[in-house]
């Protein structure tokens, strides 16, 4: 047991002669007492690395290969990633990573590869099926990167393309090896103890010219990710600050590159962007909270223990919600047309939001549970239907507002609404001018 773990799970190439005197008379039974040096600790570099693997379909040959990794649930947005990445010519240098059974089969006209381990299901934000599919990426990368000689642009499924960003990405790789986006700027929290204020890189639109040093620092990452935290994006603004990394580094212009915070709050008339994140979507529920003098904290879990701050059990979080208990309100938006709805939404009206209320409360009850809040899944379809926990959660809100501005509940009611209703209105608006 003990080479299989060190070579596979740890991927680390030999234990050392101290670590082997403690460990071996542990695995035969014996009691054994030993201080060692703990810590987080990076992988040596190792010398040139050979392509070791056979991609099915092979992987472009352009001079830029532009991957992303999908599952079901992704497969709208992926098509749409595809439209938008085709529309500004970059379809040549398009590949897919499929990381669940029956995906690729949706892509007949672009190169999809089937990963090994495409039966992980349940790959949700923070399920366990999601972390292994974080680690599995971080291993394609490594399999892939001995492989190729081109330029690779790592891209979430959520980035859409307004212009061709690719001469310019490459003009970066003149005096750097690697280049981020952005993914925000402010205050994080990179363990249970410190906290830094810097430039926080996203692992969701990352471009790279292979090297040896660049797969040793994609093994370090993978290492942090076995380690300490499953999230790569945590493990890429580690490492690759370490001093034992010597990669030449930068992050995008966020005016060419925004993420989606940049663009959807601040800049959504911005007609120099090349690439947009939608990972940041504009928040109306939380400001309506504070109105009605309830307090909410957005993204709450981001600053607890190790393993609740990977799942975030809380878009918003709304204190004293009923009866002194806090309400965590998980919000989504589904498509009935998404296929796995599709056939029971023609159905049954409102199903779709129902089927998504149910997979965030099996998602998210037990963590909120321990934590003594209780689950309030916010669902919306993307054609305006509420689901019936949204329906009485922004009645008991009205009536909160209501109280507090001396208002009619009806009319505040009508304004809730309106105002919700007019986000989900823009939010499509903008996805169907950023589609072709």
């Amino acid at each position: 047991m003990l080479p299989k773990r060190q070579t596979e799970e740890l991927e680390y190439p030999a234990m050392k002669p101290e670590q082997l005197e403690v460990a071996v008379p542990f695995i035969e039974g014996r009691d054994v007492f030993a201080v060692l040096p703990t810590g987080f600790r990076f992988l040596e570099n190792q010398g040139p690395q050979q392509c070791q693997h056979t991609f099915d379909p092979p992987l472009p040959t352009s001079n830029t290969i532009i991957v992303t990794f999908i599952n079901k649930e992704w497969i709208p947005l992926a098509q749409n990633w595809i439209c938008s990445a085709e529309r500004v010519g970059l379809s040549n240098a398009l590949y897919l990573v499929a990381m669940e059974r029956n995906v690729c089969q949706h892509f007949p006209n672009t190169p999809c590869y089937q990963h090994p381990t495409a039966a992980i299901e349940g790959t949700y934000f923070g399920q366990p099926g999601y972390q292994q599919f974080m680690i599995e990426r971080t291993r394609f990368i490594l399999s892939m990167l001995p492989c190729t000689k081109s330029h690779v642009l790592l891209s979430d499924t959520d980035i859409v393309f307004k212009k061709n960003p690719i001469a310019l990405l490459d003009s970066e790789l003149v005096n750097h090896d690697i280049v981020f986006q952005e993914d925000s700027t402010g205050i994080y929290l990179m363990d249970s103890f410190v906290t830094y204020i810097f430039s926080y890189i996203c692992g969701g639109f990352v471009y790279l010219k292979p090297s040896n040093e660049m797969v040793n620092f994609y093994r370090s990452v993978l290492t942090y990710q076995l380690n300490w935290n499953w999230n790569d994006q945590a493990g890429l603004n580690i490492c690759i600050r370490h001093r034992s990394r010597s990669l030449r580094w930068k992050t995008l212009d966020k005016t060419l590159f925004p993420n989606g915070k940049e663009f959807f709050h601040f800049h959504p008339d911005n007609m120099m962007a090349l690439a947009v994140h939608a990972n940041f979507m504009p928040r109306t529920a939380d400001k309506t909270c504070h109105r009605a003098c309830i307090s909410a904290k957005a993204e709450a879990g981001s600053g607890l223990g190790h393993e609740l701050r990977n799942t975030r059990p809380a878009d918003i979080l709304a204190s004293n919600w009923l009866c002194g208990k806090p309400a965590a309100f998980d919000l989504t938006v589904v498509s009935p047309l998404n296929p796995t709805f599709i056939s029971e939404a023609g159905r049954t009206a409102g199903s779709a939001a129902v089927a998504a209320e149910l997979r965030k409360h099996s998602a998210n009850d037990a963590k909120c549970s321990e934590l003594g809040w209780t689950c309030i899944p916010l669902v919306a379809e993307s054609y305006g239907a509420w689901g019936s926990e949204a329906v009485q959660a922004f009645s008991r809100l009205a009536s909160y507002l209501a109280t507090r501005t001396n208002s009619p509940k009806s009319k505040v009611v009508c304004s809730l609404y309106g105002r919700l209703n007019l986000t989900l209105v823009r939010a499509n608006a903008r996805a169907l001018l950023l589609r072709c």
